[in-house]
């Protein structure tokens, strides 16, 4: 759940854009990263351990990698992971 700020949450190849009371369901297989906006961003994580879950993955992302990721500027849907 996104608490305050704003930023971009990226599962696996999706990159999408998050605000204040957003709620993202996460499955324990899926790669996971945030990145703060210019305000910075706070949210809260819970959920049981899952073997696996947490494991670093190699490789970046970066502006010019979300840019061709993202859609729309528009919110995302539900489909995508963010409810």
């Amino acid at each position: 759940m996104i608490l305050s700020g704003r930023g971009r949450v990226k599962l696996n190849d999706r990159v999408l854009e998050v605000q204040p009371l957003d709620a993202i369901r996460v499955a324990p297989r899926t790669a996971r990263a945030f990145e703060a906006g210019p305000d910075g961003l706070e949210f809260l994580a819970f959920g049981p351990h899952h073997p696996g879950d947490g494991e670093p993955v190699e490789g970046s992302w970066t502006d010019r990698q979300a840019a061709s990721c993202a859609s729309s500027p528009s919110r995302p849907s539900t489909s995508a992971g963010v409810l």
